[in-house]
């Protein structure tokens, strides 16, 4: 079994490690698969076991589920993830980093197309690029708030549904996200976690009938994931 990565600089470090001997996207698509032929991740929205430590969950009706994991993003078993990106989708640091060098170039060079043929995305946006050697059907790249932009609760929350909303035209059944905003953007983590909770309860309770069933946030263990437990409790 792969060891989970307990931090996103020691993930950087240990794929830039494997350069010199191989394709990197070719060594992570490997471990997925392996990952997945031995059963390491369980994959089912019919009551079987999911990977990671589920920490909260809130149910709603017509079988949909809200969980909040720990758990490492590029292992999750859901068809697409979330990416925490800039406007310009230059995947230069923290999360988006990580994803971006996981994925490979095709996923860069989408995001490129995507900016040069359509402007910057703005804040509270959301665009779809393929996940290049990542086993997910999609990327959904959001653009969140920064601290100082003012109204930064509801920018994130229009952002993570501008997310959901991309997920559910695609007719996927399961998405997860990261904090968005927490890290490099700085938002504060009591508005980030009471603007995640908001944009799943908004989006659930408009589309009730959405192939959408399950939204996963996944964090590490911290200050981020404890504010969320609080606004929860």
């Amino acid at each position: 079994m792969v060891p989970l990565i307990t931090n996103y600089q020691s993930l950087i470090t240990r794929y830039a490690s494997r350069f010199w001997i191989l394709d990197i996207g070719s060594w992570i698509q490997s471990t997925l698969n392996a990952c997945h032929a031995k059963g390491v991740v369980e994959h089912s929205l019919q009551g079987k076991s999911m990977p990671g430590k589920v920490v909260k969950q809130i149910e709603f009706p017509g079988s949909k589920r809200f969980e909040i994991v720990i758990y490492d993003l590029l292992y999750e078993p859901t068809d697409a993830i979330v990416n925490a990106a800039n406007s310009g989708l230059s995947h230069g640091g923290g999360v988006a980093a990580v994803i971006s060098k996981a994925a490979g170039p095709e996923l860069d060079e989408e995001g490129d197309r995507l900016v040069a043929e359509h402007g910057p995305v703005p804040v509270g946006g959301a665009v779809v690029t393929t996940a290049g050697n990542l086993p997910f059907k999609g990327v959904i790249h959001v653009v969140g708030p920064r601290k100082g932009d003012g109204d930064e609760e509801d920018k994130l929350v229009c952002a993570l549904r501008s997310a959901f909303d991309l997920a559910h035209e695609r007719g996927w059944e399961s998405v997860s996200f990261p904090g968005v905003s927490s890290g490099i953007f700085a938002v504060p983590h009591d508005i980030c976690a009471r603007a995640y909770i908001r944009a799943v309860n908004e989006f659930f309770s408009e589309l009730p009938d959405s192939s959408l069933s399950l939204i996963r946030l996944v964090l590490f263990e911290g200050p981020l994931l404890g504010a969320v437990v609080a606004v929860m409790d």
